[in-house]
Parts: C-alpha cells; structure tokens; sequence
C-alpha cells in the first residue's frame, strides 16, 4: 500500500506540469492511472476510487476503527465532524472524540482522523496525512481478517456500490470469491517520494 503524496509535480498527460492530484480532479481515475504509470512507471491493473462519506460508509460497515489519538487530533476530528455532520443533518456533539488515547472511531470519526493537522512532529504536512490514511485502511483489513468468510462477503457487496471502480465484472466476481484468501496477505505500506528523495 503506497500512498504518492498530492503535491508532488508530475507531467498529466495532454495536460501538462502540475500537481498529481490535479490529474484525477481533471480526468479522475482513468487520468491519474494514467498520470502514475507514465510518470513513476508503475503498472495500474484497475483503480478503485472514494468520497469521504463512502470511504466513512465502509468504516461503519467493518464496525469502525481502534486508533491512537492524541488530544489535539481529537479536536481536530470534532471540528470536522461540526460540518460532516451538519451536512448529513446529524448533532456533532453526539459524535465528538472526548480525548486522547487509543480510541475506537466510527467512519466519520475516522475520516476526521485522516487530517492535515496534527501534533505529532511534522505530521501537520501531507506526511502525516498519508500516514494516518495507510492506518486507517490496515486497521480496516485487520477488522475484516476477523470476519468469517460469510460476513465478509456481505460486507464487500455492501461496499461496492460506495467505490468507483472500472473493474470488469468476470473480474470482480473471482476477486469477490477469493476476498477470504486476499485479505489475509502481509500489508507492507510506504510513501512516494522516500525520505531524502524529493
């Protein structure tokens, strides 16, 4: 799992110079595969895409997440969580984070979590951002590795009407079925670019 940081400058293609993350506000995931495979030379098989209030949808449907939380992130998550949840039509005070600590967080706690931000070093830049969302999706697949297949299975139908994806049908049915084998791989996690390399 690797997270290419949004500020880095890349050459989009018939675009031009800019930063990467324009490539998917301009052409969305088929722009920024595209933009990663000819800038970093990696291979993209298929993407998968969220919006915040997907990506808290599926926390909620693996029953949130367990994560350390300092007391300044946690009010940082509740200044958040005033204008998620007044867009959704929800009282914010019922979801506030009360304080520091290791903390159990429902999607839009976490999502709050997943911040610019932070007391934590130099983690208030898109360092710390990427690093709290890699977090975020391992406590995600260490939760579903306790689901036994049958629950899981109904939780990734659940998912996938919140994902965009350009995953062909054959194709997602078999990678549907073998979800209780995928899920139990190591999760090794980085960041482009590596220390001392930008």
């Amino acid at each position: 799992m690797t997270s290419f940081m949004r500020d880095l400058y890349a050459n989009i293609p018939n675009v031009g110079i800019r930063k990467l993350n324009s490539a998917y506000a301009i052409g969305g995931g088929p722009l920024l595969v595209s933009t990663i495979e000819s800038n970093y030379r990696v291979d993209i098989d298929n993407y998968a895409s969220v919006d915040f209030s997907s990506m808290a949808n599926i926390i909620d449907l693996v029953g949130g997440v367990d994560l350390e939380v300092s007391t300044q992130e946690a009010g940082y998550i509740n200044m958040y969580l005033d204008e998620q949840c007044r867009l959704q039509g929800l009282n914010a005070s019922d979801y506030y984070v009360a304080g520091g600590g290791i903390t159990h967080l429902n999607g839009n706690q976490a999502v709050g979590f997943a911040i610019r931000y932070t007391s934590r070093g130099n983690e208030h830049s898109d360092y710390g951002r990427t690093s709290r969302q890699r977090e975020i999706l391992v406590q995600l697949m260490q939760k579903a590795r306790s689901l036994d297949a049958t629950t899981l299975l109904a939780v990734v139908n659940n998912m996938l009407p919140l994902i965009t994806h350009n995953i062909d049908a054959a194709t997602l049915t078999t990678l549907i079925a073998n979800a209780p084998s995928y899920i139990n791989y190591d999760i090794q996690t980085d960041r482009i670019p590596y220390d001392g390399l930008y």
